[in-house]
């Protein structure tokens, strides 16, 4: 004897019933201090003078347990003619050209120009990439790019800051 069929309601469920709804991924802060970061800051001077001024690159960085968690470079130029013996000379007088770091959750660049402020630290902000609480490794990795930008592209960011 054949079963007669009744009419079933279907009804669909969503694998995330019951969940609560996905949050923002958490930003990217390596500010806080670990016992065992690390910190420091070098320069050097990128020579041959370009349309009358020296490039100075210096960067500051943080490791912690192996991996660069934070870093920023910082490109300046001071006049050709002025002295680098910051021992014997004073302080020069460095102007902005360009920065790019990793701070407020994003690798971006701050832009400068011959008639910014001397003041203003900020410049013009370009996003390059926005990070999240694990991109430690992507930090680590992106400061030898840009790193080497600098180095190798530095005349070309100087006749920009000088086209103002």
């Amino acid at each position: 004897m054949a079963r007669k069929s009744t009419h079933r309601r279907q009804e669909v469920y969503s694998i995330n019933v019951g969940y609560p709804p996905n949050k923002a991924a958490e930003g990217y802060y390596p500010k806080v201090l670990y016992p065992d970061r690390f910190e420091d800051e070098t320069s050097f001077v990128l020579e041959p003078p370009f349309e009358g001024w020296k490039g100075e690159l210096i960067w500051s960085f943080a490791y912690y347990r192996g991996v660069m968690v934070d870093w920023a470079l910082m490109l300046y130029v001071i006049r050709a003619e002025a002295s680098l013996n910051i021992a014997t000379d004073g302080l020069r007088d460095r102007r902005r050209v360009e920065r790019v770091d990793c701070c407020d959750s994003q690798i971006h660049r701050h832009l400068f120009t011959i008639n910014s402020d001397p003041d203003d630290n900020d410049g013009e902000r370009e996003p390059f990439r926005q990070l999240s609480a694990n991109d430690a490794d992507i930090v680590d990795g992106e400061f030898h790019h840009y790193f080497e930008m600098m180095i190798k592209h530095w005349p070309e960011r100087v006749r920009r800051w000088l086209d103002g």
